[in-house]
């Protein structure tokens, strides 16, 4: 079976392809990459590599187009995208030509989830609990927005990806009148998104994932963990994360999937709210995750699912995934949430992280050298400037996350 990756090979995308390799899939990978970082193509497990003349987040069209001619010339059985751009770029495509074989969804279902404004009135309709948001915020509101909610607040764009530039905590007017100045022009928006930024009450507690794929609006394989440890660590990517079992995750996150009719891989994101104790919504990342790795190791190799799924065969019923399995995502998210967290908050308790490291991966394959080595070198030498939390991701020490993660009852 032949597969095509049309994404740039970040490390989850790498590890992707590593899995369907070895499980006897022929990967090719197709991307424009700068010159900068064309040692990742290297992968020992991409067969062939195709440059594109554009990217998926620059010309949706024309990417979709290119990648189409890449199928009709090289008779691909399957096409995984792995990033937000590109999924929403071929589900988009697939209203005007279906021939490029994805497990995607409608696209008009992929906009309710990418939107984060659509996904919590679908939430709110289920009865399901989101945070305090005001949506579509103009300059002129901002001063209201102050006297209804308290800082911190977090400021985004309404769709699109906050793990570039999409995501600002701000803790005083100042700080959210600059925040939605930024966002509102560089905010990581998909192309059909005119609306201006989001402010939402910022809540304490660790980020919790479901990690789904459905077919149709049923989900077939649920996983959940928790981010233990984020990047920065203040909130955002998960630098350590764990895998849990949380059946309340799980029926939510049935629900939303039913809603929106969705078909292939996404990832739904909750925080706990320790004042009420519930699981509210943030929103849905309609893609696979770039904690991706970690799914993998415990048990459910999503990427292979989509290909076996792709080929026409049965998917298994169920498939068991290890619980309370740690892992670290070492280069660079580990490296620099580990740095940021020694800086403001010295050693962590050694004997609580042993004593809840039953199961654990590091994040780096020696059997696929000048793309680890590559990222490796290239995480140590930034690292001086990831030690100090970002002037975007400043909140008060005492909101921050402790390390380790503690709550074993998920766990078992």
């Amino acid at each position: 079976m032949k597969i095509l990756i049309p994404d740039y090979p970040g490390s989850q995308i790498l590890e992707g392809i590593r899995s369907l390799s070895r499980n006897n899939y022929s990967v090719d990978l197709s991307w424009k990459l700068s010159k900068m970082v064309s040692f990742l193509r290297n992968s020992r497990y991409i067969n062939n590599f195709y440059e594109m003349s554009t990217t998926s987040g620059n010309d949706w069209n024309l990417y979709s187009k290119e990648v189409l001619q890449l199928v009709i010339n090289n008779k691909y059985d399957a096409v995984i995208p792995f990033g937000l751009d590109s999924s929403y770029a071929l589900s988009r495509f697939s209203n005007l030509d279906k021939r490029i074989p994805t497990m995607l969804p409608k696209f008009e279902n992929f906009k309710i989830a990418n939107n984060k404004l659509l996904t919590a009135e679908l939430a709110n309709s289920y009865g399901l609990s989101t945070p305090r948001t005001f949506y579509n915020t103009k300059k002129d509101d901002l001063k209201n927005i102050c006297k209804e909610a308290n800082f911190p607040l977090v400021v985004k764009s309404c769709t699109g990806t906050g793990v570039l530039n999409g995501i600002r905590y701000v803790s005083s007017f100042d700080q959210l009148v600059k925040a939605w100045e930024e966002l509102n022009i560089i905010g990581n928006r998909t192309p059909d998104d005119k609306s201006f930024p989001m402010v939402q009450e910022f809540i304490p507690g660790y980020i919790h994932d479901a990690c789904t794929l459905s077919i149709y609006g049923q989900p077939k394989y649920i996983l959940t963990q928790v981010r233990e440890l984020t990047y920065p660590i203040s909130g955002g990517p998960g630098a350590i994360n764990i895998t849990t079992d949380i059946p309340e995750l799980k029926n939510i996150a049935s629900k939303l999937i039913e809603g929106t009719n969705w078909h292939g891989p996404c990832q739904i994101e909750f925080i706990y709210d320790n004042r009420d104790k519930k699981f509210k919504l943030i929103e849905i990342n309609p893609k696979l995750w770039g904690t991706l790795a970690l799914s993998i190791k415990a048990g459910i190799d999503f990427p292979s699912l989509i290909a076996l799924y792709l080929a026409g065969e049965k998917l298994p019923d169920n498939i068991n995934y290890q619980k309370g399995y740690r892992y670290y995502f070492l280069f660079p998210q580990s490296l620099n949430a580990l740095t940021q967290y020694f800086f403001y908050f010295g050693l962590p308790n050694l004997l609580n992280i042993s004593k809840s490291q039953k199961f654990f991966s590091v994040g780096y394959d020696f059997s696929d050298p000048i793309p680890e080595f590559s990222r490796a070198l290239h995480s140590i030498l930034k690292l001086s400037n990831k030690i100090k939390l970002p002037k975007s991701s400043k909140i008060d020490k005492r909101l921050i996350n402790k390390f380790p993660w503690l709550s074993r009852d998920y766990l078992l």
